[in-house]
């Protein structure tokens, strides 16, 4: 009886998926004209980077697939809940539906780091937390669950989810990643002394500190970011009297003015570097160079890569904007 209902469940969740998939095909076939439109659009808009796996060293995919992404997940909290683990001891007799729930997310870490996007290349996913982000809710229910057993754990268990703890700790602070000590302690002291704490919530307030923060430190790198700052960058070449502007930049500013733009190329028009040609050069467009630091470095593109022009604009070229982000630069005359 029980193979039997344990069979059908599987039964049903193959149907329910395969159900949803084939809707999504039928909805793409209908209104795009093709099924697989959307894994064509991926593959025919990716460019050479540093995660286009199939075109670089073999080096460089082993290393992503043995440890980038397995930092990426400590550094963004994502391997909190592996201290709890040791629950899958047959001591503490879990129920099979909390097992599932262990079992499933230790299997979605391995999908994580292991799967392809390719169905021609082994091409395992950027080592960027915010594609996996649907690792976080069974993170979150095993996180509740230890902290719901941790009275249960004995002085043996509790010092190896600690050791846990320190171990990812440790390797915060040796890699330098944002999240460390306001993180990682509150969680220790959590597992540590949980069973002194004679009420819930005192567990919970340890637990809330340190998941907050990782928010504290995002909202503070995003602030010294100054997106503000940035964009001022491209609105104040949208400002400027006239119209048929020429901006020279690099790849993402480039990207995120056209759009400001809403690609009216006959008001201002972004090119990259590496596009700026004898087209542009002779034409009769009002010229900008705007160097951005940080949006070269989402470009990943080094200083020694600029063009000599762009190099040398602080010495040759007048500079007719400046702010935290960056400079902007006439080059009407070349």
């Amino acid at each position: 009886m029980k193979r039997k209902r344990n069979l059908n469940y599987w039964k049903y969740v193959i149907i329910g998926i395969g159900s949803i998939t084939l809707l999504y095909l039928l909805i793409n076939q209908v209104i795009l004209g093709d099924a697989f439109a959307r894994v064509r659009a991926i593959f025919n808009n990716r460019f050479t980077g540093k995660c286009t796996y199939e075109v670089l060293p073999i080096k460089v995919l082993i290393e992503r697939v043995l440890t980038s992404l397995w930092y990426e997940f400590i550094r963004n909290g994502y391997l909190l809940p592996a201290c709890f683990l040791i629950l899958l001891r047959k001591s503490y007799q879990l129920p099979a539906a909390t097992k599932f729930i262990f079992c499933s997310w230790i299997s979605l870490l391995f999908l994580a780091n292991f799967m392809t996007i390719s169905y021609t290349d082994y091409v395992p996913l950027c080592n960027d937390a915010r594609h996996f982000m649907y690792i976080l809710p069974l993170g979150a229910i095993i996180l509740g669950i230890g902290l719901l057993y941790i009275s249960q754990l004995s002085i043996t268990d509790k010092i190896i989810a600690a050791l846990i703890l320190v171990a990812q700790l440790a390797l915060s602070v040796w890699k330098g990643f944002e999240n460390q000590w306001f993180l990682f302690v509150p969680m220790i002291l959590a597992v540590l002394l949980g069973h002194l704490m004679n009420r819930s919530w005192k567990i919970g307030f340890l637990v809330s500190i340190g998941l907050l923060s990782i928010y504290y430190q995002n909202a503070k790198y995003n602030l010294g970011i100054k997106y503000h700052k940035q964009q001022e960058l491209i609105e104040f070449v949208k400002k400027q009297e006239g119209s048929n502007k020429l901006v020279i930049t690099d790849p993402v500013n480039t990207g995120i003015g056209n759009y400001s733009t809403g690609f009216d190329s006959t008001q201002v028009k972004f090119v990259q570097y590496i596009d700026y040609n004898s087209f542009y050069q002779n034409s009769n467009r009002t010229k900008y160079i705007i160097i951005n630091g940080m949006s070269m470095y989402l470009s990943e593109l080094n200083w020694d890569e600029l063009p000599e022009y762009a190099k040398t604009a602080h010495e040759k070229l007048p500079k007719v904007f400046t702010n935290e982000s960056g400079e902007i630069y006439l080059f009407n005359k070349q």
